[in-house]
């Protein structure tokens, strides 16, 4: 997936988890963009290995289109969109200013020595060389440290810059003039985090691809302002130390200037040559030509060429990061849910209300939570209500469906009416041989206990002490069904009776509570 694709696939996420009303992005857009994509891209027909977190390539190319189809929605209904794209972008300004920066520095550098004098033991070029193989030691340690599978971090001025570039992208983006709390700042907040989380590695990548270029330049600017200077200025270049002598400062020279010598055919100085421009009171020093030809050939070969090397691999890596964007994460159910609905098996959910007839209405919004838990592909189906006293019959008829592998039963629902009391003989007893009975199935199939208080809400409406009523009757539900399971029966608690105003955040936090709960479905 490219970048701009996951940009698009991680705003359209935060909107979706953020807006609880739907306010921004319809529920209607929604479901019609799932419909869209899944219509223009059909499965591949690959099952993905259930132990990779990879999606299949239909599947990054469904995310793909349901976000872009989503986004147009999204700009059809005048949603500032912009905030969300300028917290995503790099700010491109430190891809030059930060290396036309370094160059420039490199070539004042000299004007702020001292004179025309260069002490070749304190040559900033001679500067530079230790700094840069200390940055090579690090490169290395932490390159054997990929390699030997330990977990590394990108070099503490890699982390810098990443950071600064992260600041400047959240301040640059903090123009919208929604209202603090809306759905819109919700939704960019979100988009930040997990913008920042996702596309660390090419942050990464292009904070080292700046780093490497504007040491290279702040070489080149620092052998460019000493060239320049040195026509109009004579250098006069000599030493002095309080703990090297003439033979000593040869070794070093030689180690140093060694393979500039034999590319250049310059001689490095002897001890004897070493110890005439030593600096006494006397001696001004000779003209540092040929010195300054030397370093330059050195940090030509051990500062410049590699740095550009780096940054030029820093570029290519971030490049690819840029057009195959790392999101590989499946393991939360916004993503599964999605997903859900990109594969063959399309997923048979059967719901039997007992001795309870819901509304037209809260069939409607118990459908449309799981649809959305489940993915838009999933069959809802609401079976005929088992009246109090035929239970015997529905485990019967429950039973005889035990083999049926043409249309498979994934999750099966039991909607019960908390107005009721519930007793252990009965719905208790009940639950126990409808796991007993799903247990025999040859197809896996969860069991699932919705306790609609939508009527026991309304009785008790404008009634002192209602809350407390209606958690110690949503407690005394719970121990009832879950009384001595092997495996716990999994209950949910839902008011199926609110309106459509009303259905949003207390509804959509459950809907996120039902995603949770039914994770291990929509992965079978």
């Amino acid at each position: 997936m490219k970048e701009a694709q996951a940009r698009n696939v991680l705003l359209v996420r935060a909107i979706e988890l953020s807006d609880t009303a739907a306010a921004l992005l319809p529920r209607e857009d929604r479901q019609w963009a799932s419909a869209t994509a899944r219509a223009q891209i059909p499965p591949d027909g690959n099952q993905q290995d259930s132990r990779s977190q990879a999606p299949s390539l239909a599947q990054q190319n469904f995310l793909a289109r349901r976000a872009e189809l989503l986004r147009a929605r999204l700009n059809s209904h005048q949603v500032a969109l912009r905030p969300f794209d300028l917290l995503a972008r790099w700010p491109r300004w430190l891809l030059w200013a930060l290396p036309l920066a370094a160059f420039l520095l490199g070539a004042l550098a000299n004007e702020m020595t001292a004179g025309q004098r260069i002490n070749i033991l304190s040559l900033p070029l001679l500067t530079m060389l230790v700094w840069n193989a200390l940055v090579y030691l690090l490169l290395i340690l932490n390159a054997l440290g990929n390699l030997l599978g330990m977990r590394t971090q990108p070099i503490a001025p890699a982390q810098f810059l990443a950071r600064m570039a992260r600041i400047l992208r959240v301040t640059s983006s903090d123009q919208t003039q929604s209202p603090k709390g809306s759905p819109l700042n919700a939704s960019l907040a979100r988009f930040g985090r997990d913008w920042l989380a996702f596309c660390s590695p090419q942050m990464a990548q292009r904070a080292a691809y700046i780093l490497h270029l504007s040491a290279a330049l702040l070489a080149a600017g620092t052998l460019a302002g000493m060239y320049v200077r040195g026509l109009g200025l004579e250098y006069l270049a000599g030493w002095q130390s309080t703990f090297l002598n003439a033979g000593m400062l040869e070794s070093v020279l030689h180690l140093i200037l060694n393979p500039a010598s034999q590319l250049t055919g310059i001689p490095v100085a002897t001890a004897a040559q070493l110890g005439a421009i030593e600096w006494n009171g006397l001696q001004a020093g000779e003209n540092a030509a040929h010195w300054i030809h030397l370093y330059a050939v050195t940090v030509a070969l051990f500062i410049i060429l590699p740095r550009l090397l780096l940054a030029a691999y820093a570029a290519i890596r971030a490049q690819r990061l840029q057009q195959r964007f790392p999101l590989t994460d499946l393991g939360e159910p916004y993503l599964r849910r999605l997903l859900a609905s990109t594969d063959d098996n399309e997923r048979l959910v059967s719901i039997t209300p007992y001795s309870y007839h819901p509304s037209a209405a809260a069939q409607q919004h118990l459908r449309s939570l799981l649809s959305n838990a489940l993915g838009q592909s999933s069959q809802i189906e609401f079976t005929p209500t088992v009246a109090y006293g035929s239970e015997q019959e529905y485990l019967t008829l429950l039973g005889d469906t035990a083999d049926d592998t043409q249309n498979p039963v994934t999750l099966n629902i039991v909607l019960f009416n908390t107005a009721a009391t519930p007793e252990h003989e009965i719905q208790g007893t009940l639950m126990e041989e409808i796991q007993r009975k799903l247990a025999q199935r040859k197809n896996h199939c969860q069991l699932l206990a919705i306790l609609d208080e939508s009527v026991y809400r309304q009785r008790l409406a404008g009634q002192a002490g209602a809350a407390e009523r209606l958690a110690e009757r949503r407690h005394i539900w719970q121990h009832v069904l879950q009384r001595q399971q092997a495996q716990q029966v999994q209950v949910l608690v839902l008011d199926l009776g609110c309106d459509d105003s009303a259905y949003s955040n207390a509804q959509l936090q459950l809907q996120l509570q039902l995603q949770l709960q039914l994770q291990s479905i929509v992965l079978e």
